[in-house]
């Protein structure tokens, strides 16, 4: 009998670490794996659309095999024993346009409690999906980001049509239900559209998703001064956007804390929305991931944030990223750190 997933939006109010307690940890709690950096849309409201993101990025590119492996060896090193509590294989580009995706998640089921991918639904043929059946991944998050054909074309550059999305994620939960398997759990998702397309995309995703939702809107990490928010709004009064974060204000970042995020070419950095690597601490191709996580980079990189000097980096100054966070840190001493 398969083993039923907790819904994707409870999984944070599900019992977890005390952070502010728990700090300095012995690994990471979470960790994303960049799979690949490729990408078939240029969505206005994601850095992939910007003209020097091939540059900014150091090239477009699949994570070698090898380099995973490396990964994870290098974790179970670290861990001692211990597993990842969530695995997320994706950052920047579409995961399946890589196509050892299975194969990694299948490698990674002995590092991690969870895994998911998140995926724009445009290369998840029916091949594809019976792959996933058997990988022991956990969740499969799809991002729909209109479910009208040129509103869909205007915002992410794709002559795609949205019904063909919606056509593989159907074929992917029939697949799936005439196994007889409950994971990967299915939870589809849009950016609030502040407009009646909400409730067509709850109408048309409804019955197909395990869950579906309507998601905030999140400016990546304000870099230049650019407003990505703007850029999917366009004339949409401000009044009627609400920002993930907004009404809840941290002044440290939890992220360093408890997470790594490893680019296609290995690069790591301390944040999720660290699009053009300005919280790089290092290499995993040439370090191994104990001494990152532990090294003099990282340990600074916290103090920065525990004494209020984030603005000392250019990806961290104007980041509202850290307010969406549950954890709260800004009573932890930089005395902490010398455990």
């Amino acid at each position: 009998m398969s083993i039923v997933a907790t819904p994707y939006s409870r999984l944070r109010s599900t019992p977890r670490v005390n952070l502010a307690d728990a700090i300095p940890l012995q690994m990471p709690l979470g960790l994303n794996i960049e799979t690949t950096n490729r990408c078939n849309f240029k969505c206005v409201m994601c850095p992939v659309s910007f003209p020097e993101w091939a540059d900014e990025v150091g090239g477009i590119t699949n994570m070698p095999l090898a380099l995973h492996e490396k990964i994870l060896a290098d974790l179970q090193e670290l861990g001692n024993g211990q597993k990842l509590k969530c695995l997320k294989l994706y950052g920047e580009g579409e995961p399946f346009l890589d196509p050892l995706l299975v194969e990694k998640i299948c490698l990674s089921r002995r590092i991690a409690e969870r895994i998911e991918v998140t995926s724009n639904g445009s290369a998840l043929t029916a091949a594809k999906a019976k792959a996933l059946l058997g990988s022991g991944l956990d969740y499969l998050r799809i991002s729909v980001y209109s479910v009208r054909s040129e509103l869909h074309h205007q915002l992410t550059g794709s002559r795609l049509l949205p019904d063909r999305i919606r056509e593989n994620v159907s074929t992917f939960r029939r697949l799936r239900d005439e196994a007889g398997l409950s994971k990967p759990f299915l939870y589809v998702k849009m950016i609030d559209r502040c407009s009646d397309e909400n409730r067509e995309f709850l109408d048309l995703y409804g019955a197909i998703a395990d869950e579906v939702m309507i998601e905030q809107p999140m400016n990546w990490n304000g870099f230049g001064g650019r407003d990505l928010i703007a850029a999917m709004y366009g004339d949409v009064p401000l009044a009627q956007i609400h920002p993930l974060g907004q009404g809840q204000r941290r002044e440290v970042c939890a992220f360093p804390f408890y997470s790594m995020v490893i680019k296609a070419n290995g690069d790591v950095v301390a944040c999720c929305v660290d699009w053009n690597k300005k919280t790089k601490l290092g290499n995993v191709a040439s370090e191994s991931l104990a001494d990152i996580w532990n090294g003099t980079v990282m340990r600074e990189f916290r103090l920065m944030h525990l004494e209020r000097r984030r603005h000392e980096n250019d990806g961290c100054r104007n980041c509202t990223h850290l307010h969406s966070l549950p954890d709260n840190l800004d009573m932890v001493k930089s005395e902490r750190l010398s455990r």
